[in-house]
């Protein structure tokens, strides 16, 4: 638990400057975290995506998801719906690594139970 406390206290680093490591009250590596290093990518690097970006193009069509990346970049509404809740957060998350250098700035509901939809409105939606 105090490894815990200790990480939310760990400075954030630099974006594409040198990573950060958790040191204990001495200034040494904590021993159980020596091998874990905190780095913030540069602007400039693409995300880290530790998502599986072929489940989006198994369920896609290549123009589909291209007519997707359009909207979201026309900061368009976009609500994708599945039967099977397990392909949504990855074909989310693709979606918004596939806009980069650009982010997503507004709400980002990966995951929403279907009687829910309804407070969308439905004439905006992609």
């Amino acid at each position: 638990v105090h490894q815990v406390f200790e990480l939310l206290n760990l400075p954030a680093p630099a974006p594409g400057g040198p990573p950060v490591s958790m040191l204990d009250e001495t200034g040494e590596r904590v021993p159980e975290f020596s091998d874990i290093q905190f780095r913030v990518p540069d602007f400039h690097e693409p995300p880290i995506a530790d998502v599986n970006w072929s489940v989006l193009f198994r369920l896609l069509e290549p123009r589909h998801v291209i007519t997707v990346v359009n909207a979201l970049l026309c900061e368009r509404s976009v609500l994708v719906v599945s039967t099977n809740i397990s392909v949504l957060t990855p074909v989310c998350e693709t979606l918004l690594k596939l806009i980069w250098p650009f982010k997503w700035p507004f709400l980002y509901i990966p995951v929403l139970h279907l009687s829910l939809t309804d407070v969308f409105d439905t004439r905006r939606v992609v």
